[in-house]
């Protein structure tokens, strides 16, 4: 399973790093502090996410455009709230923004215009091209329905991971570490 992979590669790098570690101690007392106040936040509280009440398909479509657009703000002012909350003003101008059929053929001046509110946002080229690919391979793949991405996978999360990163290309997060594969697979 990729789970597997994930966890032997990133333990590889714990021990071959030269530049980071990690200090012990203070993990052992950083999780004891998280763990004496567990903090759930429903993902629908956060005012910048899609309301519950739309869809289960768009519900899950919003998921899935974040999780494709949610990479690279370095250099910028933009934060992830601001990522979200343009997603959800794109779904709310059109109805037929978390469609796979239209994120496959969206293009980068309505991913700038209709996201970013016009600005020269960083990799918006790379950006368009994820939209494009999670909604042409879930028209092809899947009938064109996130949801049944997510059917594919029984709902299981090793299961779903395995389905994302072996059906788009842009989840598939690795690369070569001291001559060696490492698997991260942080956005699927």
């Amino acid at each position: 399973m990729l789970t597997d992979l994930i966890k032997s590669t990133s333990n590889y790098i714990v021990k071959n790093s030269e530049h980071v570690s990690i200090d012990e101690p203070a993990l052992v007392e950083l999780v004891g502090k998280i763990s004496s106040k567990p903090v759930y936040v429903d993902f629908f509280e956060y005012t910048e996410h899609i309301d519950v009440t739309e869809s289960d398909e768009d519900k899950i479509g919003y998921a899935f455009v974040l999780d494709a657009l949610n990479f690279c703000f370095w250099g910028h002012e933009w934060e992830y709230g601001d990522l979200a909350g343009g997603i959800k003003r794109a779904f709310k101008k059109n109805a037929e923004f978390l469609t796979p059929e239209y994120l496959s053929k969206i293009s980068e001046d309505e991913v700038k215009n209709e996201i970013f509110a016009g600005e020269d946002f960083p990799l918006i080229d790379e950006r368009t091209r994820a939209l494009n690919e999670i909604g042409a391979k879930t028209v092809a793949l899947f009938q064109g329905k996130f949801s049944n991405i997510l059917k594919s996978a029984d709902c299981k999360a090793k299961q779903l991971l395995e389905v994302i990163s072996s059906s788009f290309l842009m989840f598939q997060d690795h690369c070569i570490y001291k001559g060696r594969q490492v698997y991260f697979y942080k956005r699927a």
